[in-house]
């Protein structure tokens, strides 16, 4: 009989959309990433005991605010099949006059309009992009996968009953969304709403991935602070 484990899934605290380095977190994130590590210390929480990172900065510096002993003793491991997509790369491909309005200096994540955002992911998930210059990047099935094999490895590597992987919105939402075989055209949506430094809790039994919890922010909201509830 095998024990069960349980996976959070951490999305990483608000990154810093507008500047020249939008992988680093803001004020807020560390913040957002300090109050994840406060609720996971809280009383009546099991708190992990074992401590994954993507290999992007704002993911292991979300890990590190909310587990500084852990960083001290450079015990977060990083795999990085939790890394986020190359947004640089699908955005110049799959969004419409995306390479004549793009300015080198800044991010444009911060001023991309919702339905802007869900046109590109769309557009990347049926691989159609809108011109004929060849696509070299990770296409989103092969994204899709590892995303899945990332969290799969872990859950069946770690001997840990309580692990903590902190990764992005897009990982989070395409793993939940394999494990609840939500439809494809739901999928953009779905990655859009995952909330910065959210947890969303998963299972393994019997070798077996299940969902507990998606996209929780009650860590947040009890801090009565709506700046908390952020999305990039």
């Amino acid at each position: 009989m095998h024990k069960s484990k349980t996976l959070y899934l951490v999305r990483h605290g608000q990154a810093s959309a507008g500047t020249s380095d939008y992988d680093r977190l803001s004020e807020q994130g560390i913040r957002q990433a300090t109050l994840v590590g406060e609720h996971f210390r809280s009383d009546g929480i099991i708190a992990p005991s074992a401590h994954w990172s993507g290999g992007m900065k704002r993911q292991r510096q979300t890990a590190g605010f909310a587990h500084p002993d852990a960083r001290e003793n450079d015990a977060i491991a990083v795999h990085k099949g939790l890394n986020e997509y190359d947004h640089h790369s699908v955005h110049t491909h799959f969004e419409p006059g995306y390479l004549d309005k793009r300015d080198a200096n800044t991010d444009m994540t911060n001023s991309m309009t919702i339905d802007e955002y869900h046109t590109i992911v769309q557009s990347w998930i049926n691989h159609t992009p809108f011109h004929d210059a060849p696509y070299t990047g990770e296409r989103f099935t092969d994204f899709e996968q590892r995303c899945l094999n990332a969290v799969t490895d872990i859950a069946q590597a770690t001997t840990h009953e309580h692990t903590a992987l902190y990764t992005s919105g897009g990982v989070i939402a395409v793993v939940t969304a394999a494990l609840s075989d939500m439809p494809r055209e739901a999928l953009t949506q779905h990655i859009w709403t995952i909330k910065n430094a959210s947890i969303t809790t998963l299972q393994l039994h019997d070798g077996q991935l299940s969902i507990e919890a998606v996209n929780d922010v009650t860590h947040l909201e009890k801090h009565d602070d709506p700046s908390l509830i952020t999305y990039i």
